[in-house]
């Protein structure tokens, strides 16, 4: 939108280089994008409360860019047509809510990771769509660093208890208030003390990334022996546990439940986090080797035996693998002796 009047920005996609292969991990790094408007006569959509909505931003806001979220505004009719009229639409993505922040934000652009590329959302035509039909649109007072959530309501009614709840869980602090906090946490890192830390995960909902985070100060302090601190592990571990839901991500939780409740002896519980580790991200040494110990302090050699030995195939200068695997055979060879009258 330039001085009342609104443009179609046609955008260009080059690369720095020849790109033989379109699926190349390295591709959307050297991905170059170039804007180039031409002004729209009449009405831009089929739908009419689309050029609506189109109509008033180019009234309200004068020299702005946005992209318009057409795909989502598609998906809440659909879903507005499917249950009756009556919907509540939560949505939680890297956005913005304010008209005042699209002409913040200049040209819309992208960012790239981990193989993949992200947009900001416009989650203020979302609720401006829903205005126009009657609704009511949540957001909050200040706009979000990370994770934007927004609730979308259509239907009769004025939504007391939804907007308390709202209120509640998101305005007074969200996911995105979380997060900043849960960064600014890793950030002192061993200066935290294992109460504060443990206070930490009680008032994240057993976050388990937190307890990843944390988990060499909780090793510290359970090597140092701080007395109480056995119990709070194990309930730490088993509630974060319960919270998980694997996406194949790293950090790897079972291998750090493993690993601290093998610290405190709880082995049969160890055994099973350690393996599913194994199980899910292949073999590694220090897991193999945490699960030996496992075996071994179960006083099931034969699979102690098995689980070091392929340690030590992937790291043949682990020492404390292989000082374990002596001793291993040690006692073996004495099971293995017969007995004498």
């Amino acid at each position: 939108m330039h001085g009342g009047k609104l443009f179609e920005s046609v955008i260009t996609v080059a690369s720095t280089q020849e790109e033989p292969d379109l699926l190349a991990p390295g591709l959307l790094e050297r991905i170059q994008v170039s804007h180039s408007d031409r002004p729209l006569e009449g009405d831009y959509y089929a739908e009419p409360v689309f050029n609506h909505i189109l109509a008033g931003y180019r009234e309200r806001l004068g020299h702005a860019s946005l992209l318009f979220p057409v795909a989502a505004l598609t998906c809440l009719a659909n879903l507005e047509r499917i249950a009756g009229g009556r919907v509540l639409f939560l949505a939680g993505d890297k956005g913005y809510h304010s008209a005042s922040h699209i002409i913040e934000v200049g040209d819309p652009g992208y960012v790239v990771h981990g193989g993949c590329f992200s947009m900001m959302v416009s989650f203020h035509t979302l609720g401006q769509y829903v205005l126009d039909r009657g609704g009511l649109f949540l957001s909050t007072a200040h706009q979000h660093n990370s994770l934007d959530v927004c609730a979308f309501l259509l239907g009769p009614g004025g939504y007391p208890e939804t907007r308390l709840a709202y209120e509640d869980s998101i305005e007074r602090g969200g996911p995105d208030d979380f997060f900043l906090m849960k960064r600014a946490l890793g950030k002192a890192g061993e200066k935290l003390t294992v109460e504060e830390i443990l206070g930490c995960l009680r008032l994240s909902g057993w976050d388990p990334d937190t307890l990843v985070g944390h988990a060499p100060r909780l090793l510290e302090a359970l090597h140092d022996g701080e007395p109480g601190l056995h119990q709070d592990v194990l309930w730490a571990v088993r509630q974060a546990w319960d919270m998980y839901y694997p996406i194949g991500e790293r950090p790897d939780l079972a291998f750090a439940a493993g690993l601290l409740l093998n610290t405190i002896r709880y082995y049969p519980e160890a055994r099973r986090y350690l393996t599913w580790s194994l199980e899910r991200y292949g073999p590694d040494a220090d897991t193999l080797f945490n699960l030996a110990l496992c075996h071994h302090n179960l006083r099931d050699l034969p699979a102690a035996l098995a689980c070091v030995k392929r340690a030590l195939d992937l790291e043949p200068n682990f020492e404390e693998a292989r000082d374990l695997r002596i001793r291993i055979e040690a006692e073996l060879a004495l099971e293995a002796r017969p007995a004498t009258a």
